[in-house]
């Protein structure tokens, strides 16, 4: 990731609840923090990651 800001919504909803996971890791050095989601119970094939967000 090369920068976190904030940033103002002008519509706000509230997400439906998924699964999600996380692992810390050592990777060239340093230690990173994983989160990934898996998306809506509905979903086509279940248990596929939806999205993925490192932080170092």
């Amino acid at each position: 990731m090369r920068s976190f800001t904030r940033k103002h919504m002008e519509r706000r909803s509230l997400h439906d609840e998924i699964e999600a996971s996380y692992s810390v890791f050592e990777w060239d050095g340093g230690v990173l923090l994983q989160i990934d989601s898996y998306g809506r119970d509905t979903r086509g094939m279940l248990g596929k990651k939806s999205q993925t967000i490192q932080f170092d």
